[in-house]
Formats: C-alpha cells, sequence, structure tokens
C-alpha cells in the first residue's frame, strides 16, 4: 500500500517518529545485526532464498535470462563470486579486519555499472556478462560517483579524508578535494556523494549536503530531485511504513513538505537503502525488511523498491535480490538519471549486480 499523505499527517509522522527532515539511510542492512545474524542462502533476486542446505559445494548462479517484475523488466549485470581474479569480486569473511563486501556502485548514461571493489584495490566496469575495464583504486575508498563525461569520483571519508577523480582509463588521480580544507571535521558522518547542478557534493548525517567544489554555495538541507524541484528526506515509520518529504526548491524551511508520500511495506523496515529520483520526476525509496523470530533471529528479509509519479500514484513496485551476510557495505541501491534501479546484492558465495528499466 502506497498513499498520498495530507501536510497535515506527513507533519504527525515526522513528530511521531523523532527524525525531522532526515534520511535514516542510506546505510546498508551489512552494517545491522540482522544481517550478522542472517541464514546464509544465495541471492535470489526474485523468488524466495532456496534452502542453503542445498547449495552446499555450488557455485555462484549463472547469468539468467531477464525477466519481468511489475511491468519492469530484469537483467542481471554481473555474477561475481568472491575471490581476487579478474571476474571477481573481493571479500574480507573472518579474522581482525573488518568484514568488507565491495563497497559501492554507480552506472553510466552508456550502460556501464561501476564497481568499487575495494578489497581488491580496484575499479570494476562492467557491462552484460563482462568486465571491460579495471582501474586500479584506493583500499580505503567507500564511495563511488560517475561524471556526466564518465569520469569516476571516490571517497575515502575515513583514511585520507578526500574525494579524488580518477582517469576513466588509467586511475590516475586527477584532482583532490581534501574534506579537512573543506572544514568537514567529522568525515566519517559523510553518507554519500551526489552529483547536482554540476557540482559535486557530500551528504553528511543523511540530511544535509555540502558543495565540496564551491564551499561558498549554500547547504541543501535534502538530497535533490534530478529535475530540479525538490529536496527530498525520508524516515522510517515503524514497523512497515517509510514517509517521504519534499520540500520545494526555494521553499521555507519552517513550512510544511509540499510532497508528502508513504510506502507500506510486507515486513518490518530495518533500514532504507536509497532515496533518490529521476529525470522525469519520478521519486524512489528501496528498503531493507526483516521479520525477526522469537529467537530475535531474521526469519524473513526482502529488498523492495517503491516509485511514485509526480502526482502521487505508484509508478513501480519492485522485488529485488535481498542482501544476506555480515559484510560492511555503504551503498547497494542507485537511481540513474533515465530511471534504471540498479541493485547490488551480497550472499555466501559472491555478487549479484541486477538493473530493472521499464
Amino acid at each position: 500500500m502506497s498513499k498520498l499523505l495530507s501536510k497535515l499527517q506527513f507533519s504527525a509522522l515526522v513528530a511521531a517518529a523523532l527524525c525531522v527532515g532526515c534520511t535514516q539511510a542510506p546505510v546498508p542492512a551489512a552494517h545491522s545485526e540482522a544481517s550478522a545474524a542472517s541464514p546464509s542462502a544465495v541471492p535470489a533476486p526474485v523468488q524466495p532464498a532456496p534452502d542453503p542446505t542445498a547449495l552446499a559445494g555450488k557455485s555462484v548462479p549463472a547469468i539468467a535470462a531477464p525477466s519481468a517484475v511489475s511491468g519492469w523488466r530484469r537483467q542481471e549485470i554481473a555474477v561475481l563470486p568472491w575471490g581476487a581474479g579478474p571476474n571477481q569480486a573481493g571479500r574480507v569473511a573472518q579474522g581482525e579486519q573488518n568484514l568488507e563486501a565491495p563497497m559501492a556502485f554507480d552506472g553510466d548514461g552508456q550502460g556501464r555499472v561501476w564497481l568499487l571493489d575495494q578489497v581488491n584495490q580496484r575499479i570494476l566496469v562492467l557491462q552484460v556478462g563482462q568486465t571491460t575495464r579495471v582501474i586500479p583504486a584506493s583500499r580505503t575508498a567507500q564511495d563511488i560517483a560517475i561524471t556526466a563525461s564518465g569520469q569516476p569520483w571516490v571517497l575515502d571519508r575515513l583514511v585520507d579524508r578526500n574525494v579524488q577523480l580518477l582517469d576513466p582509463v588509467t586511475g590516475a588521480v586527477q584532482k583532490t578535494l581534501s574534506l579537512t580544507e573543506a572544514t568537514i571535521t567529522e568525515s566519517g558522518l559523510s553518507s554519500a556523494l551526489w552529483q547536482h547542478a554540476g557540482k559535486l557534493w557530500l551528504e553528511m548525517e543523511n540530511t544535509y549536503l555540502i558543495a565540496l567544489d564551491d564551499l561558498a554555495h549554500p547547504k541543501l538541507m535534502g538530497r535533490p530531485s534530478r529535475d530540479g524541484k525538490w529536496l527530498l528526506s525520508a524516515l522510517r515509520v515503524p514497523p512497515d511504513k517509510v514517509a517521504v518529504a519534499g520540500n520545494a526548491v526555494g521553499q521555507s524551511a519552517t513550512e510544511a513538505p509540499k510532497l508528502a508520500l508513504q510506502a507500506e511495506f510486507p515486513l518490518p523496515v530495518w533500514a532504507i537503502a536509497e532515496l533518490d529520483s529521476d529525470a522525469s520526476g519520478r521519486v524512489w525509496i528501496v528498503a531493507d525488511l526483516v521479520k525477526f523470530g522469537p529467537d530475535d533471529r531474521p526469519v524473513d528479509r526482502k529488498r523492495q523498491a517503491v516509485a511514485w509519479k509526480e502526482d502521487g500514484k505508484v509508478a513501480a513496485r519492485l522485488d529485488l535480490c535481498a542482501p544476506v551476510g555480515a559484510e560492511e557495505q555503504f551503498r547497494t541501491a542507485r537511481v540513474l538519471a533515465d530511471g534504471t534501479l540498479l541493485n547490488l546484492c551480497r550472499g555466501p558465495q559472491g555478487i549479484v549486480i541486477e538493473r530493472f528499466a521499464p
């Protein structure tokens, strides 16, 4: 169930959730106890995960034929087993280090997916069924954003505390923006790289954005929509709803949101994996859903995406592959300007990258 809320209803939800103007995402479920306690299963993009005991010794599944989901076409871009080989994805699964999987990914206007495989110190450039390019990247990078001209920006928020623009072929650093020089004292609170209006932005605390290449520019109090109309924020409304607010650009912060949406899900909402929009004006939310059993262990999990049209009507509701495992990741769902939705899904044997398009 998804519906358009009145401004009064939305204001009441905001007050009840005690999260005024903030987005409790994109923090992947990998940061949660739910993931740490999850049962093993190969990612299942459309159907429930199979019995994990039946998967012992089996490889990551082969690329399947595209399928239609809610009128949208699903396509697998890549299925990569864990490892350091040419068509594998790096993982830290045990030992004293933090558990890690590929931190982030993004898409470009040419149909390519850029996977930040930081464990293997590289970026994989992927098209359907193949790796077309490999460029070096920092071991401590955590987010990636591809420019309109096809160059990757990478964020290192914890160690080097900078953002670097890389050559798309060689990986050579072409530009560095220091987070310290941008007076960002708590760079670990950064939550996303963002591109808007020809500028590179860093989102802080899932709440406001700073223009890294134009520090004199005013902060944006929300994620800017691609059509330039809204500054978007979202919050969980326990147990099973997500509310999305849009303040019109130029609107006073004291006014009620002019756009107010709500989605209800079949399971409790554990985390919001993505909030974005596309150039047609659709607003997207991706939510990780987890149901716990009597022993506080997950017994069911899903990842779903909902898109609304400008009039508040639902344009799409999609079942995505739900991530399984305790590995840390940073951004695992992306919306592109043309309305394409990308999903990065991890399992015990590897990752699946899937694309949904109308």
